[in-house]
């Protein structure tokens, strides 16, 4: 087994782990956002073990790559799905919706203006106000309705991105090179990784500012542990993208450990609270 097998298969175990305890948590306390994280962290265990059998076989096949793919770009988007509901009444929580449909108008203007009589100078302004206006509303109207608006973006986004990978071709001459090859760059079509994108951008930013936000009004550290395994996990991506492969497996596994390592500071903080603050991943601390 190689270094990089190995560093796979321990963020594999380490996915089985995180969704074993936050899965026993929601059996007690049956909140949204922690059945969104046990399955963010299953989808992780997948995606990890994936790359782990990827790498024992070495490279990838057609159906492997894809279902990596799947699981390792939805994981991100469904756990800062959680961490909306967590926000759920406050203007950050909604504020995530604003980011993802402006995500979405940026990264797909040549499909919508295609569909649109509409020029540029026209669809930007346009889709800022559907962007700014539909969060806004919902707001100002008092309704709890971020997390279920969030998660309805990206199940959509996701029906999308599922169609058009299983659709689009895939350039399997990079499947040898396991780690690189998971990046995406160069393997997908700009379509494919335009939805990942869109869900990996608008997943991290909700749960690395939504964990900073929180520990803003809370000032419980183990906010702050999650946004930095945050950090730590989606840059491994990137790094992996610009010419250092290895680093994908090990951020993942660093990152997760980092992840869990926050979510059980959070159970001793909750633990410890006879008041639940507002805002925390931990049921016990929402």
């Amino acid at each position: 087994m190689n270094i990089n097998a190995g560093f796979a298969l321990a963020a594999s175990l380490l996915g089985i782990v995180f969704a074993f305890l936050v899965g026993r948590q929601y059996l007690e306390r049956r909140k949204p956002h922690q059945i969104l994280w046990t399955v963010s962290m299953l989808m992780f265990a997948v995606a990890s073990f994936t790359q782990f059998f990827a790498e024992m076989q070495g490279g990838w096949n057609l159906g492997l790559y894809r279902l990596y793919y799947l699981t390792a770009v939805s994981l991100v988007a469904v756990m800062g799905g959680g961490t909306v509901y967590l926000l759920r009444q406050s203007a950050v929580g909604h504020g995530f919706i604003g980011l993802t449909l402006l995500l979405s108008f940026a990264f797909f203007h040549g499909e919508i203006t295609g569909l649109l009589p509409v020029g540029p100078a026209v669809y930007w302004p346009l889709m800022l106000v559907v962007s700014l206006g539909l969060p806004f509303l919902l707001y100002r109207l008092g309704l709890k309705t971020a997390g279920h608006t969030f998660l309805a973006l990206v199940l959509m986004l996701e029906v999308a991105f599922v169609i058009q990978l299983w659709v689009q071709p895939l350039d399997t001459t990079l499947f040898a090179e396991v780690a690189k090859a998971a990046a995406g760059k160069g393997v997908a079509g700009d379509v494919v990784r335009h939805f990942a994108a869109v869900l990996n951008i608008a997943g991290a930013a909700a749960l690395f500012l939504g964990a900073f936000y929180s520990w803003w009004i809370t000032r419980h550290a183990y906010n702050l542990i999650i946004a930095l395994g945050t950090a730590i996990f989606s840059a491994g991506g990137s790094l992996a993208a610009t010419g250092f492969p290895f680093l994908l497996h090990l951020s993942e596994m660093v990152g997760g450990a980092v992840l869990l390592y926050g979510f059980i500071k959070s159970q001793e903080v909750g633990s410890r609270a006879p008041v639940a603050p507002p805002y925390g991943i931990s049921s016990r601390s929402s």
